[in-house]
């Protein structure tokens, strides 16, 4: 085949054009002419066109073939050349991932595990496992976990094929993984059976990589149920292995877990250390998705610990990294609570635009927690502005899920029904809820805000029947509980009613203690919410204490934050949130 001659002619008869000198760069005029050229051709003469184009671009751009990976890849393929065509699969499929492009990064990954499954002499166990693990890899950042699984399940059924048992077990382990984790397929019964059947392998194959993953899943396995003690003993058994072999992934990923088990266990310091080290890691490892995993993560435990301002800019960080990066779990993640803090600080509309954002993208990604713990939380802001029906709405879905898939959550999505009831003057439906969750909840356990929604659902129902001694009681013993545990982020809302319980029992100086470091904290927080609260119970204070004019100047602040509010809630909402008794209470 004589190719200058064929081009020459081609552009004689105006079937295509040079694009440029003095590459020789041609254009078809249509499509088509160009498959009816390409068809015309031999299939032997194709393939040594495709050879000869692939190994011309070898040649041009020897310094930058990742770059040209993908192309390759395709020219070797269409030569018949298999080992090349792997070899290019997996640069274009790494090069792909890189730059988080997961669609092209599974094409690729997954044109080089066909190959290496058929062509054995090409690709040893331990490279036909790696390029599995890719592969899953992607697909689980992708959010694609019914694909990962399907993954795994071939590599399963391969390795007994060829009785691989390392290979196996790297099966095993990964997807142990998928029934770990909150996402869809989340399973302990499965997760704890494959986890078992993998350790026994991995100690048996003496992979003390494998070893490390495996308690590692575990430990997350165990965190999801609230088996804290537990978590913690595998965590840190797969750290101490991790640590001692230098698996410096493998140490990054259990400490991005361990954090819960550390915080559900009262070591709040210690998870929060965790997080940090985790985040130092991943950044030396350049792995964008993890990295924004821990700034999430760091995000909620800020929120959680009453650190405000911290826990925003975390989410500042995590939110821009995950748009770049197009990380729809993290998008969801990094919004999860921080919303919380939004509507805290005076602005619902804000607030409730990043909780249905969380839960957008969380359904979108598999990622159930938002649908329970955001969306019971979006449920209570709606009551929060006199908008019942959905905050029934959002709360019954959000306990829907928490039925579904995760039980021992069920405790905060009651407590948020029950405070909800509350609100909207059905005491016998809030009774009922605080009950459930009150059976639910086991003694000493601890599932993180589950402790102050149904602590202070409790107080709220006995301020609206009156035991206001029951309410104040309920209050303090919230108060005492989150101090014990380093979290503080309900402490001034808890001050809040108990400064009006004691105000009703008409111990005033009591009464103006509580009020006061309620707004202490309520000040360093920004949280304009809560000081409206305090500011209404500080004017009644100063009533009954005869000092009028302290009263009506407290009245005006309260009423200006009101005024404040009101401005960024939803439009339909604002007529409903300036209705509410309690506003009127100070507005009229």
């Amino acid at each position: 085949m004589n190719l200058s001659t064929t081009l020459t002619q081609l552009e004689t008869e105006q079937l295509l054009r040079r694009l440029s000198e003095p590459d020789l760069a041609y254009l078809f005029k249509h499509t088509l002419t160009q498959e009816t050229a390409y068809q015309s051709l031999l299939r032997e003469n194709r393939r040594e066109m495709h050879r000869r184009v692939a190994q011309a671009y070898e040649q041009i751009f020897s310094d930058a073939l990742d770059d040209h990976a993908a192309i390759l890849a395709t020219h070797y393929e269409n030569a018949g050349d298999d080992a090349k065509t792997l070899e290019y699969s997996i640069r274009a499929g790494d090069a792909a991932a890189r730059k988080y492009a997961n669609a092209e990064a599974i094409l690729h990954y997954a044109r080089a595990v066909e190959i290496a499954k058929s062509a054995t002499h090409l690709a040893s166990a331990s490279h036909l496992s790696d390029l599995f693990l890719k592969l899953g890899r992607v697909y689980e950042i992708a959010s694609r976990y019914t694909d990962a699984l399907r993954l795994y399940d071939d590599m399963i059924a391969l390795a007994q094929t060829r009785a691989d048992r390392a290979l196996e077990l790297a099966a095993l382990v990964a997807r142990g993984t998928l029934h770990s984790a909150p996402t869809p397929l989340f399973d302990p019964e499965k997760g704890t059976t494959m986890a078992m059947h993998a350790l026994e392998l991995a100690r048996e194959l003496t992979d003390q990589p494998a070893e490390a993953k495996i308690l590692w899943n575990l430990s997350l396995l165990n965190g999801m149920q609230g088996h804290r003690n537990e978590a913690v003993t595998y965590g840190e058994q797969s750290l101490a292995i991790a640590r001692a072999n230098n698996l410096r992934e493998q140490t990054a990923f259990t400490l991005t877990d361990i954090y819960r088990a550390y915080v559900s266990d009262g070591q709040v310091r210690r998870g929060l250390a965790a997080l940090e080290e985790a985040r130092a890691l991943w950044r030396e490892l350049d792995n964008q998705p993890m990295l924004v995993d821990t700034l999430s993560s760091t995000t909620m435990l800020y929120y959680f610990t009453g650190n405000y301002a911290e826990s925003v800019d975390f989410h500042h960080q995590a939110l821009e990294l995950a748009e770049r990066i197009d990380n729809l779990w993290n998008q969801s993640f990094c919004r999860h609570s921080v919303g919380n803090i939004f509507f805290e600080r005076g602005d619902p509309t804000y607030a409730i635009e990043t909780m249905e954002k969380s839960i957008h993208f969380g359904i979108k990604a598999g990622f159930i927690v938002p649908e329970i713990w955001t969306q019971a939380d979006l449920g209570w802001v709606w009551a929060s502005l006199g908008q019942y029906d959905r905050a029934l709405k959002s709360a019954q879905a959000a306990h829907a899920q928490a039925e579904a898939h995760f039980q021992r959550w069920r405790p905060n999505t009651l407590a948020i029904l029950s405070r909800i009831h509350t609100a909207r003057g059905d005491p016998a439906a809030a009774e009922d809820y605080l009950q459930q969750a009150r059976h639910l909840l086991a003694a000493g356990e601890f599932i993180w805000a589950g402790e102050f929604h149904l602590g202070i659902a409790e107080a709220e129902f006995e301020m609206t029947r009156g035991d206001f001694a029951r309410a104040a009681q309920m209050a303090e013993q919230l108060i005492a509980r989150e101090q014990a545990m380093e979290f503080a982020f309900s402490i001034h809302a808890a001050q809040c009613v108990r400064g009006q319980a004691l105000l009703a029992l008409n111990r005033l100086d009591e009464a103006g203690a509580a009020l006061a470091e309620a707004q202490r904290v309520a000040d360093t927080r920004g949280s304009k919410w809560i000081l409206w609260h305090v500011f209404a119970a500080q004017s009644e204070l100063q009533t009954r204490l005869g000092n009028r004019d302290a009263a009506a100047e407290l009245r005006a602040q309260a009423r200006e934050i009101i005024t404040r509010i009101a401005e960024k809630t939803p439009a339909d909402a604002r007529a409903s949130f300036l209705n509410l008794p309690k506003v009127r209470a100070v507005t009229e």
